[in-house]
């Protein structure tokens, strides 16, 4: 039985009548705009999963934490039930679900061709890493994922990702170069894990995880994945999807490096850090394809969607690849002023 929003939104005892539009939601979740009858807007987001409970009870503890820091940009900080719980379970087609009710904040997404917006995307990235670094979790609240270096081989629908890879349909040389990066990884996680600065990440700060107005960021969103994890790899998402579709255009490269001069001019990656970027790129798209196979795995996906993702992967070690010197220089004249 699909969810009844109504009944479902009096238990915030919001003013009647709702009106209700879906937006663009995860693959995991469903977002609608929450229009009630004071006028004011929110958004409510249903987290699907058996577990969606303590992930969001993570979330919502790092969103409590940061809302005791006077930042910049609004977040998304889960209303309270008059009961004061922060998320409702329920049932979403006879599925385990959680709902969570937020504010609605405004702005527009940022163009990505916008070079003083990238800039400004980076110190807002700074910013929040640096408020992140000082909440230190309850011991009692579970992370809201695994580390990313997790994902990729103790992910258990994926027990053997390398296994995997010859049950896919994929050429010969796919398969060859899929090996080469998984086995890359596995030899090179525990050493990354075991010196690199650690400390709860965002995770997944795209271009539509932020808001923009008058040139500013205003808003951060969607703190789904936000967790402990290597501060670095919380450069990797913006590095991946602000430049997208540009990679191998040349185009890149002015994205690349307004981005990082952003995020470089709020907070400084150690020289460790920055030459592991490389590594840490291949294992943030590592852990999208293993995602992408776990679904599969659970029938939720098609086996056409992990081809994708595994040719994405490997598309970008090819890019890697040929200018690692200049990605790496970018970085250094960035971080090290060197």
């Amino acid at each position: 039985m699909a969810l009844d929003y109504p009944a479902l939104l009096a238990q915030w005892a919001l003013p009647q009548p709702y009106a209700t539009r879906h937006l663009v939601g995860g693959l995991n979740n469903v977002v609608l705009e929450v229009l009630a009858g004071n006028g004011q807007r929110y958004v409510l987001r249903i987290v699907h999963g058996a577990d969606a409970f303590d992930r969001t009870r993570a979330t919502n503890a790092i969103l409590r934490g940061l809302g005791e820091i006077t930042l910049p940009f609004a977040l998304p900080s889960p209303l309270a039930t008059p009961s004061g719980d922060d998320g409702l379970r329920c049932l979403d087609d006879g599925h385990a679900a959680l709902a969570v009710l937020t504010p609605y904040l405004t702005g527009t997404l940022p163009p990505t061709d916008d070079l003083p917006i990238t800039t400004a995307a980076g110190v807002a990235l700074a910013t929040l890493d640096r408020a992140l670094a000082t909440i230190a979790l309850d011991g009692d609240t579970p992370p809201s994922r695994p580390t990313y270096g997790a994902m990729v081989f103790q992910t258990p629908a994926v027990p053997d990702p390398i296994r995997l890879l010859t049950e896919l349909p994929i050429a010969p040389e796919e398969r060859r170069a899929g090996v080469a990066m998984l086995t890359m990884l596995a030899t090179s996680i525990p050493t990354l894990y075991a010196t690199l600065p650690q400390q709860l990440i965002h995770g997944d700060f795209d271009e539509s995880n932020c808001l923009v107005a008058d040139r500013h960021i205003v808003a951060i969103l969607d703190f789904e994945f936000c967790a402990p994890d290597l501060r670095a790899l919380d450069l990797i998402p913006p590095l991946c999807w602000w430049a997208g579709q540009r990679y191998g255009t040349g185009a890149e490269w002015p994205i690349l490096d307004a981005f990082v001069a952003g995020y470089a001019s709020g907070l400084t990656l150690n020289p460790d850090e920055v030459a592991a970027m490389p590594t840490l790129m291949a294992l943030r798209d590592a852990t999208s394809f293993v995602y992408r196979a776990a679904r599969w795995r659970q029938g939720l996906a098609k086996p056409e969607d992990v081809v994708r993702s595994l040719r994405g992967l490997l598309r970008r070690a090819e890019w890697m690849s040929a200018h690692r010197p200049q990605f790496l220089e970018m970085l250094q004249r960035n971080f090290l002023h060197c």
